[in-house]
């Protein structure tokens, strides 16, 4: 499938669909795990991964928010957090899931 492309009037130049979205999208505040409780983080972790699960932890691709999926037998669970507070109250519930 071709890419189509649009004339940036502004720059002269050609922008792909997905360039032209990616421009136009509202600004974000980028995420930082740094900010994320680290207890809360290694118990989820160890809680799930010793019942058997599996986690993933990204940032989307706006960096807006934080991606976390979890997967446990036949179950998957994604969920996206904008703000570590958020994300700490997951991590908090996750452990509870896993007791």
């Amino acid at each position: 499938m071709a890419t189509k492309t649009y004339a940036d009037k502004k720059n002269g130049t050609s922008k792909s669909t997905l360039s032209m979205w990616r421009s136009n999208r509202r600004a974000v505040e980028a995420v930082d795990y740094g900010g994320v409780d680290r207890d809360k983080l290694v118990s989820a972790i160890t809680m799930a991964t010793g019942a058997g699960a599996a986690i993933m932890f990204g940032i989307t691709s706006d960096a807006g928010a934080f991606s976390i999926c979890v997967l446990h037998g036949d179950e998957k669970i994604k969920e996206y957090f904008h703000t570590v507070g958020e994300l700490n109250d997951f991590l908090a519930s996750l452990c509870e899931e896993f007791v």
